[in-house]
């Protein structure tokens, strides 16, 4: 989902949705990484080393990245949960900052980092029930099979010379590869896509509850009171919805 998406999601219709608040700035992502980024800042972590880099990618390519994903999970659980187990890049960064550092990255994080300044945040998220979540799931996962998503990722395949980009690892795009290999039938992907969907959602959510402090609700409309309220707060010093 894009970003243009993700905020027509979140931004209601109809009366309250005329009544949108335009006085403040809004970012919206579904990633755990991003939100902390922006409102506690970044750590001063260490630079990247080549050589240990080498030696992880080897790794999974030998081993597969899950088996890098099962290694962080040892040295840092906390991170591990909000990481995709094929997402090989951050993976790897999290192991490199521990060998080098003796520290998981997530003491890092929550540790000598600058916070976001200037600003009053509030962050919130959407928490609809599971039922209603993998309904969503669902018809988006059709929507992408629907609107070319085979197309698209063999016109990638094709601009690479056959090789497998590494943003072709990706949920989604990973099932479409092996569709056009001849690997998974159509209807097998887009049931693997709906279900590694539904894990990825939950291990945002871990993440969100534990390092985050995020007012949930169930439906947009929720959402838009509850900042309506925020907003009128003087200087937004009052109580969290």
């Amino acid at each position: 989902m894009s970003l243009e998406e993700s905020g027509r999601q979140i931004q209601p219709t109809g009366e309250a949705g005329a009544s949108w608040p335009r006085r403040c700035a809004t970012h919206c992502n579904r990633d755990a990484g991003w939100a902390t980024a922006l409102v506690q800042g970044l750590f001063e972590g260490p630079s990247r080393d080549d050589a240990l880099r080498q030696r992880l990618e080897r790794l999974a390519l030998r081993f597969s990245d899950r088996r890098l994903h099962r290694l962080l999970a040892r040295v840092d659980p906390v991170a591990a949960a909000s990481t995709n187990p094929n997402d090989r890049v951050r993976i790897v960064r999290a192991l490199e900052v521990y060998w080098l550092t003796g520290r998981p990255i997530t003491a890092h994080r929550g540790a000598g980092s600058r916070p976001l300044e200037g600003f009053r945040t509030f962050l919130l998220g959407l928490s609809p029930d599971r039922a209603r979540l993998r309904a969503a799931v669902e018809d988006r996962t059709r929507q992408m099979l629907e609107r070319g998503l085979l197309g698209e990722v063999q016109a990638v395949l094709a601009a690479c010379g056959g090789a497998v980009p590494r943003p072709l690892g990706a949920i989604g795009y990973r099932q479409a590869v092996r569709v056009l290999r001849g690997e998974l039938a159509v209807p097998e992907a887009e049931r693997s896509i709906v279900t590694e969907t539904m894990r990825f959602a939950k291990r945002q959510m871990t993440w969100f509850r534990h390092q985050a402090q995020v007012a949930w609700f169930e439906t947009p409309d929720e959402a838009y009171l509850a900042v309506s309220r925020w907003l009128d707060e003087p200087q937004g010093q009052g109580p969290l919805p």
